[in-house]
């Protein structure tokens, strides 16, 4: 009963909670960086993908979401290879190959109907791969604690945009089940 930009949101929240006690504790020295707008965009990136996870999620049954998210590793080593220059032998052509596959037979063209809920998860699986791609990046310069605090807390701000059109409180059990998927 919870719209999935505000579990997005929820999310995000508890998920910076996480980072705050060590934040905390550092004095926000990991917080320094020099790349705040690779971080920002990567906070784009990122807050799309779980607010499009959400929403498929909220449309498409768990095990096809699930199976079909499962080619975002496929989705960030192509990423990698055409916008970080990373090397491709043959090996890793044909399991790309392989997999793409495997994500057309759990789509199904053409034996069902195309859910609207396989297109959230392809734009999560898109945008989540584009944010692993902009986090490999930054590990010439950041560390990963550092990237994750981040993304984290950028994202509070984007999901609340995107939230607060859906607001509805959630009640006590609902805030712990965010504040354990966060």
């Amino acid at each position: 009963s919870i719209h999935p930009y505000e579990i997005a949101f929820f999310t995000s929240l508890f998920s910076f909670a996480f980072y705050l006690p060590w934040l905390l504790r550092t004095k926000f020295r990991p917080m320094r960086t020099t790349k705040i707008r690779t971080h920002i965009v990567r906070a784009f990136f990122n807050a799309g993908a779980v607010g499009a996870w959400y929403t498929a999620l909220s449309l498409t049954p768990l095990a096809d979401a699930t199976a079909l998210a499962l080619t975002s590793p496929l989705i960030v080593t192509l990423g990698a290879v055409l916008f970080l220059g990373e090397k491709a032998r043959l090996r890793r052509w044909i399991a790309l190959g392989v997999g793409l596959s495997g994500a057309l037979i759990i789509i199904r063209p053409g034996f069902q109907s195309f859910s609207i809920g396989f297109v959230f998860v392809i734009l999560s699986i898109i945008l989540g791969s584009g944010s692993r791609i902009f986090a490999k990046h930054l590990l010439q310069w950041d560390q990963p604690p550092t990237i994750g605090a981040w993304v984290a807390l950028l994202q509070i701000p984007i999901t609340f945009c995107m939230a607060i059109y859906f607001w509805r409180w959630p009640d006590l059990i609902q805030l712990t089940m965010l504040a354990a998927v966060g």
